[in-house]
């Protein structure tokens, strides 16, 4: 038989979700989610697992991206987020008071350029589960004018 199709690139901004990864390696579980809105989620997570997902940025820019995690394990936990081999945030997740109590994590900013890109999430360690990133356009500081005449003024 031929070859499955290349998996579809995810659109940004917008919701990757976690269990929808193109490619993984290392140890870790898909199970449902008692998170908002249904679902799944990646859990049992061994350190150095990853996933990897193929992305289409809609435009260039900065991304600001938030983390929906849940973990009934009070140890210091991170995982790190890569854009074409690098690396460019790392996020940690906190006790939150149970497997299926999510929280969103405060957002990294990640700089993205139109088209397609390669993401990994590389779990740096394991003790939390993560439902999805959350990918939306940061806000830009205006340029500064040029050439500007004010009139009028006295």
């Amino acid at each position: 038989p031929p070859p499955p199709p290349p998996p579809t690139a995810s659109a940004l901004p917008g919701r990757l979700e976690a269990e929808k990864y193109a490619q993984s390696g290392g140890t870790f579980t898909v199970s449902p989610t008692g998170d908002q809105g249904g679902g799944f989620k990646i859990g049992g997570i061994r350190a150095q697992a990853w996933l990897e997902y193929f992305v289409d940025a809609s435009q260039t820019g900065n991304y600001a991206v938030s983390a929906r995690v849940a973990s009934a394990a009070n140890s210091n936990k991170s995982f790190s987020l890569l854009v074409d081999g690098v690396k460019q945030a790392t996020f940690s997740p906190q006790f939150t008071g149970g497997w299926d109590t999510f929280i969103d994590l405060p957002p990294a900013t990640v700089v993205l350029t139109q088209g397609t890109h390669t993401l990994r999430i590389v779990l740096d360690t394991g003790d939390f589960d993560l439902n999805y990133l959350n990918f939306s356009m940061a806000g830009t500081p205006p340029s500064s004018p040029q050439n500007l005449h004010i009139q009028g003024i006295q």
